[in-house]
């Protein structure tokens, strides 16, 4: 049986748009060095912030990278090249910052040690779960009730990403299969190979 949906033809009597191939070769859930990254919902909302922030700074014709933009390229590379190296790093262990211990918890630093990017990974099934960001009203203060392992703290404790991996790895993958995780949690694109010379 032909395959009529990339042919554009039409099957069943309905007419089915051709699929473009850019569409066809992004996968809907990244695998990097052998881990499936998945996000938690927590985590999509921020990043929908990031980047809406981010699309106004590039909006002024001219202007350097802002923060907003910086910060986002800094957390794309942690998500989708440093995490996926080596998820278990002691760098990413926070030595128990996160009152009632979560040591099951690990966290990725960046912008001048402000924000954190909380995940949990499983060795045996190799999958990474991102569940949150920080963001400018949780920054890492030292003993403030805003910081961003305090309030992370808080969410745990009220369920919300889920104690268990296995509450966790279920609530992930329905969140990865959403129109917003396809949006904003894909790899960036690499860059394109060098031209031959002419």
């Amino acid at each position: 049986m032909a395959d009529n949906r990339r042919k554009g033809k039409k099957a069943r009597g309905r007419p089915v748009a051709p699929v473009p191939p850019t569409v066809r070769s992004v996968p809907i859930v990244p695998v990097i060095n052998g881990w499936t990254l998945l996000p938690h919902h927590l985590l999509l909302g921020q990043l929908a912030n990031l980047v809406a922030a981010a699309t106004k700074e590039r909006a002024v014709a001219g202007a350097p990278p802002g923060p907003n933009t910086k910060l986002l390229a800094n957390v794309n590379a942690i998500m989708f090249d440093e995490v996926p190296t080596a998820p278990g790093d002691p760098m990413y262990r926070h030595g128990g910052a996160i009152a009632g211990g979560h040591r099951e918890w690990y966290r990725a630093k960046t912008g001048n040690g402000r924000f954190r990017l909380f995940y949990r990974f499983d060795s045996r099934t190799m999958i990474i779960i991102y569940a949150w960001l920080n963001d400018d009203d949780t920054l890492r203060t030292y003993g403030s009730r805003t910081d961003a392992y305090a309030v992370f703290a808080r969410m745990l404790d009220d369920g919300n990403p889920p104690g268990t991996w296995d509450e966790l790895l279920a609530a992930a993958r329905v969140d990865a299969t959403t129109p917003l995780a396809r949006a904003l949690f894909t790899p960036p694109p690499a860059f394109p190979p060098p031209k031959p010379p002419t």
